[in-house]
């Protein structure tokens, strides 16, 4: 019997990404940002109704790069260059309901890029 592939770090991305989405569309969030923190690591907020809330995602240096890396092939950016600020936007689809998601890269003080997800349904 052949045995289920074990996920590694870099098909991790696109799970994140679906099930992060999923979850921002049921619980009517406005918006997500990925915020640069210690080492390689990002905090995941959210906002709705003008609070933000911390998810406490946390994982590894694999795990960022491929959670980033996804991100941006969504959003349409070039995978490796870092631009001062980017632009882009995707369709993301859960059940019946659709939702246009603009993203915006921001390139910090520190050299990391910051990202800022809107969800509006389309």
């Amino acid at each position: 019997m052949k045995q289920p592939a074990v996920p590694t770090e870099d098909s991790l991305g696109p799970v994140f990404w679906t099930g992060l989405l999923a979850h921002a569309a049921k619980e009517h969030y406005e918006e997500i940002e990925l915020v640069p923190s210690a080492g390689s690591d990002y905090a995941v907020r959210v906002r709705r109704l003008d609070s933000w809330q911390d998810l406490g995602v946390r994982g590894s240096a694999g795990f960022h790069s491929a959670m980033i890396q996804h991100l941006k092939q969504l959003a349409g950016f070039p995978p490796s260059r870092q631009i001062s600020v980017q632009q882009g936007s995707f369709r993301y689809r859960t059940g019946q309901s659709e939702y246009q998601v603009q993203v915006t890269a921001r390139v910090t003080t520190s050299g990391k890029e910051k990202f800022t997800l809107r969800m509006a349904a389309a």
